[in-house]
């Protein structure tokens, strides 16, 4: 009985296996605005910053773990998250979940608007807190204002790591042209 076959499975518990997620930017979105989180995805990570967002993540990196045990380890994993503003977003119960995540896991978030923004419940006032990157109604324009905004913040959780003498920021941040 006790020289039977384990899976997998029985292995990485026994050792706490845990999955590196390997990612600075976590990107929470309602999933009709799934063009605009892959355009910010692509500027981000031609800085070398590396975005985690579903599905694409959870596709490539995640297949069999439930949604939401992905969501929560990539989220955990992150040193900041943006998430992409509109009235769907604010009223989308997963992107509540994310952004209470976030919140509970103290990280640092960017609220990136896209879409005229009508709709006020909670989520709205806790975001009504963090300053906003308001890129409506052409949200490309404000690319190069959210890549340094993110770099800034990725700099600061940067200094507040072991062994980082702050001296050098991994991130250089570039010209604006609004």
């Amino acid at each position: 009985d006790r020289l039977r076959s384990r899976g997998l499975g029985d292995v990485y518990k026994r050792q706490n296996y845990r999955p590196m997620i390997c990612h600075d930017v976590f990107i929470s979105y309602k999933s009709q605005y799934v063009d605009i989180v892959k355009a910010i995805s692509h500027v981000l990570e031609e800085e070398n910053i590396r975005c985690w967002y579903a599905p694409r993540d959870l596709d490539s990196r995640s297949a069999g773990v439930d949604y939401d045990d992905a969501i929560f380890r990539a989220i955990s994993a992150c040193r900041v998250v943006v998430v992409v503003l509109t009235d769907e977003a604010l009223e989308s119960e997963w992107v509540k979940t994310e952004i209470a995540q976030a919140q509970n896991k103290r990280k640092l978030i960017i609220p990136y608007v896209v879409g005229k923004i009508t709709c006020e419940n909670g989520l709205l006032m806790r975001l009504q807190q963090k300053h906003w990157i308001d890129a409506y109604p052409n949200p490309e324009r404000k690319f190069s204002l959210l890549v340094n905004n993110v770099k800034i913040l990725l700099n600061e959780t940067l200094k507040e790591e072991p062994g980082q003498d702050g001296n050098r920021p991994l991130y250089t941040l570039s010209l604006i042209h609004i």
